[in-house]
């Protein structure tokens, strides 16, 4: 055998040796990746699964996140709702601020303008006051003037009754003198004209202060008395407002008062009352 087929199997016999170590070492790291493969892959499913675990929950979180997220546009949608409400009614609230503001400012300026007029006005009314004041005494003394020219006027109309009736009663004894002798005439004249100058009234003005009706007959108390003049059998015209109410005849005289009993001459309809103005005249 040469040198050359010897080296030749030597070779031979090295390469089998690695081939063999080669697939030793592969068949090995074949076990080796085959584990390592089991390895994974049971790590894989259990990846897979820990995924499709987290996918679920990821699914579930989804669902709460969209159903939250629908909660947050309602709750967005329901807040700019109020939100458009509230600025909306701020801007109601402004628009009515700003007209009581201008309300206000009126009645500012009309309160201004009143106080003005009511300071205006008591300075008048002080002034009108003070005017007062000032005339009350005239005032005063034309009220009792005017009161004393009533009273005067009421005498003058109660003595022009009286004028009125004694010509009246001149005038029926003239009509009755001229049916007799002239003598008779005469004295009739004579006694006419004596009555006439007895009953004339004189100037004594009073009130009534009480009538009373006793046994038939009308009883009057006038605050007229002696000192005034009366006597007893004087008669006294008792009148209203310038208007005659009836006659009387005094009976009885204090200092002070008088009590007069009316005769036959009332106007009809009338009842003497206090107050009544009276007259006093002459004694029969």
């Amino acid at each position: 055998m040469s040198a050359l087929t010897k080296i030749f199997i030597v070779l031979q016999l090295v390469c089998s040796l690695v081939v063999a170590v080669v697939l030793v070492v592969a068949l090995k790291a074949q076990d080796n990746y085959k584990k390592d493969a089991e390895s994974q892959h049971a790590a894989l499913v259990q990846t897979q699964a820990a995924v499709q675990q987290k996918s679920g929950a990821y699914a579930l979180l989804q669902t709460e996140r969209d159903r939250l997220a629908d909660e947050l546009r309602n709750s967005t949608g329901n807040l700019t709702q109020k939100n458009n409400d509230l600025i909306k009614q701020k801007g109601d609230v402004e628009i009515e601020r700003d007209s009581l503001k201008a309300q206000i400012t009126v009645e500012g300026n009309k309160i201004s303008q009143l106080t003005a007029a009511n300071e205006s006005l008591a300075k008048e009314n002080a002034r009108v006051n003070e005017e007062n004041r000032r005339m009350a005494p005239e005032i005063a003394r034309l009220i009792q003037q005017n009161a004393e020219l009533s009273r005067a006027n009421n005498d003058a109309v109660i003595q022009n009754q009286f004028h009125e009736k004694t010509i009246r009663k001149l005038q029926e004894a003239l009509a009755a003198a001229q049916a007799t002798k002239s003598g008779a005439a005469a004295t009739s004249d004579s006694g006419t004209v004596a009555m006439l100058s007895t009953q004339a009234p004189a100037k004594i003005n009073g009130t009534v202060t009480q009538s009373v009706v006793s046994a038939g007959r009308t009883l009057v108390e006038v605050g007229l008395g002696a000192r005034d003049g009366v006597k007893e059998g004087a008669r006294y015209v008792i009148s209203r407002n310038g208007t005659f109410v009836a006659e009387a005849v005094v009976e009885k005289v204090t200092p002070d008062a008088s009590v007069a009993v009316t005769t036959d001459n009332v106007k009809k309809g009338e009842t003497i009352q206090a107050g009544d103005l009276v007259t006093a005249g002459a004694p029969q």
